[in-house]
Order: structure tokens, then sequence, then C-alpha cells
């Protein structure tokens, strides 16, 4: 589904974050992207609907090159969950940030109100719709920035840091959303227990290039790798 060659990314600071990656994903994988600050695993996740173009290198999604001429048919398939929120709430209620996106892809209204709702409700917000997303905790915000990507049915759900502003409740409830989606999932995140159980495979960045790429729980229970990478083991592997 995810086919990345030779990918390289140059800021126009000159900062360098990305070098010669290459990787693939396959439809219905969940995929957790881990590595130390400043690694490039924000900088790669957003090639993969076109925030970011390469410098040097391609991004291609079920065999369509991400470029500027098929962004809308990327980002039907692609939906990105931001680190914050508030990137992602900026309308006079919940309910009109989860219509934008039908909205803008066309639907009748009438049935974007109706897929909307539907949304809101499957994640639990249904009695939140009316509220003004400032008046949201910063768990609601989450699921709410969630609800505004599922409500247009991508193929590929990409996440990034997902349990930064979550407690304990709504992590658990996220881990049972993810587990219960048949869609490709991209997790972004330092939580290596949240990654731990929810994802299959783990690629590991480190300085623009991946370090690792195998079987999420034969990663994360090497101490060498993940130390020599910045990171620790999850914390349920600790004494």
């Amino acid at each position: 589904m995810i086919n990345v060659q030779s990918l390289s990314y140059t800021y126009p600071t000159g900062v360098s974050a990305l070098t010669n990656v290459s990787l693939s994903i396959n439809a219905g994988e969940t995929v957790g992207i881990i590595g130390p600050n400043g690694a490039g695993k924000s900088t790669l996740v957003n090639h993969l609907n076109g925030v970011l173009l390469p410098s040097s290198g391609s991004v291609a999604i079920d065999g369509i090159a991400v470029e500027k001429k098929s962004f809308e048919n990327i980002r039907k398939k692609v939906g990105v969950v931001f680190q914050n929120p508030d990137d992602m709430l900026f309308m006079p209620r919940v309910i009109d940030d989860v219509l934008f996106g039908p909205l803008n892809l066309g639907m009748d209204e009438h049935a974007a109100h109706h897929a909307a709702e539907d949304a809101l409700h499957d994640l639990g917000l249904g009695d939140l719709a009316d509220r003004p997303p400032f008046t949201l905790s910063q768990g609601q915000k989450r699921f709410a920035a969630i609800a505004a990507i599922l409500v247009m049915k991508p193929s590929m759900l990409v996440l990034d840091e997902p349990t930064s502003d979550l407690d304990p409740r709504n992590r658990k409830k996220l881990i049972s959303l993810l587990n219960s989606m048949a869609m490709t999932r991209i997790i972004v995140s330092h939580d290596l227990d949240f990654v731990w159980d929810t994802c299959s495979r783990v690629i590991l960045i480190s300085h623009g290039t991946i370090a690792a790429d195998g079987q999420c729980h034969t990663i994360l229970q090497d101490k060498v790798l993940l130390e020599s990478n910045d990171l620790e083991l999850p914390l349920r592997l600790q004494q």
C-alpha cells in the first residue's frame, strides 16, 4: 500500500531530516514509528499525504505518486491525526469540525451530517456535538480530531504521538479503538508500551535513517538496540 524509495528531505533551513529512506507497508499492517527526538519520524509521515514533498526519492500510496497533482486523491486515502488536536479543531462546534472534511470532498450535506453524527457517536462524543472545541478536555479533543479523520473513511490512519495528552482511561480506550480497526495504521510514538499494545511491526528511525525494521515485540525487547538509539525498554519490561 505504501512504497517509499530513497526518500531524502532537507528543510529550507538546511537541516537534513531524512537520508535515503526506503520502506514498504502492506495494507492492513499496524506499524509503530519510533525513535528519539529529532530523528525524522514526523518528517517521514508528513510525506505520506503531501504535507511535505521529497527533496529526492519518491513516495507512493496504492501505486499513486504523492505529488501536487495527486493531493486530492491521496488525502482521501491517508488520514493524518496531528500531535496537537488544536491544530485540527478550528470551527465553532465540534460537529462543524467533523463535517469540514466530508463537505469539502463534495459529500451531500444531509449525508455528511449523518456521517459526522455517526463518527462522533462511535467515539463516545455524541453528546458533545454542539460544544465549542475549546471547552473540551484534551482527551475529548483527541477523539474529536480522530472522528474528523475517520468520517472521511480513509484506507490508512496515521497518528502522531496520540497518547501525549491522554489519561489512563482514554489511553486504554484508544488502544481498543485502534485494535478494532482493519485499516492500515501507522503510529508515531515515544510511548513504547502503547506501541507494544497496538503494533505488529516497528520501524526505528535514528538520525534520519532506518536503524531497525521488524516485529514489534522483538525490537522493543532489544535493550542494546534501543539504548544505542537513545530509547529505553517499555516500562513493562523494566526491572
